[in-house]
């Protein structure tokens, strides 16, 4: 995202308007379109749908009537294009190609014979990492969990749900743990949390 554009669609927001502008993008990014209904919209900004209403001419002067944000389209088309030329990994008779300089390859034999992957496994072994750098916890796991909340819930319960983990940052954090360990469990934690906190997530729905 270019620091220009995204000045020029939000200098008008106030911080929730530019909260929802971000989670809008972010949704057409993965799924190439946003729905038309305010309510599925109001949702995807995990917005009760009154603030939703108020909002709506804020975004909708970003992405135009049939909320279709033209430079997330262009950005996703070019990254699409990107990595399909990226994956082409062969000349058209199929033979691998061929690395012009394997000296200068990341991967490339030390001088003792033992190669910079083959390294790195071992001291890692040793030192008990075993956990992929990518699985680690992240602002991304977060958002996952938080996405996964807003769909889960409706309306106020949102509001709800968000004042509670403010007084519980912990249960958060751990969540965002449990989410880098395993997709998807991020949001279960916290609702298992609640309930022990005798919060009832079903009087919420």
């Amino acid at each position: 995202m270019w620091v220009n554009d995204f000045h020029s669609d939000t200098a008008h927001m106030s911080a929730t308007e530019v909260g929802a502008y971000m989670l809008l993008r972010m949704y057409q990014w993965r799924h190439g379109s946003l729905p038309k209904t305010e309510a599925q919209l109001a949702r995807i900004a995990c917005m009760r749908l009154d603030h939703w209403r108020r909002a709506a001419p804020a975004l909708n002067a970003a992405f135009g009537d049939n909320w279709h944000h033209v430079g997330t389209a262009e950005a996703r088309l070019k990254a699409g294009k990107k990595s399909l030329a990226n994956n082409r990994v062969g000349y058209p008779n199929g033979e691998p190609k061929v690395q012009a300089n394997p000296l200068k390859t990341h991967n490339a034999p030390r001088a003792n014979g033992v190669t910079y992957t083959e390294d790195r496994k071992k001291r890692e072994k040793g030192s008990g990492k075993d956990r992929p750098a990518d699985r680690r916890p992240s602002r991304n796991h977060r958002a996952s969990w938080e996405a996964e909340m807003c769909r889960a819930l409706q309306g106020s319960a949102v509001d709800v749900v968000f004042a509670w983990i403010d007084k519980h940052p912990q249960v958060a954090s751990a969540a965002t743990v449990e989410e880098s360990r395993t997709p998807g469990s991020g949001w279960p934690y916290i609702a298992a949390a609640m309930q022990r906190d005798r919060l009832n997530l079903e009087d919420m729905h």
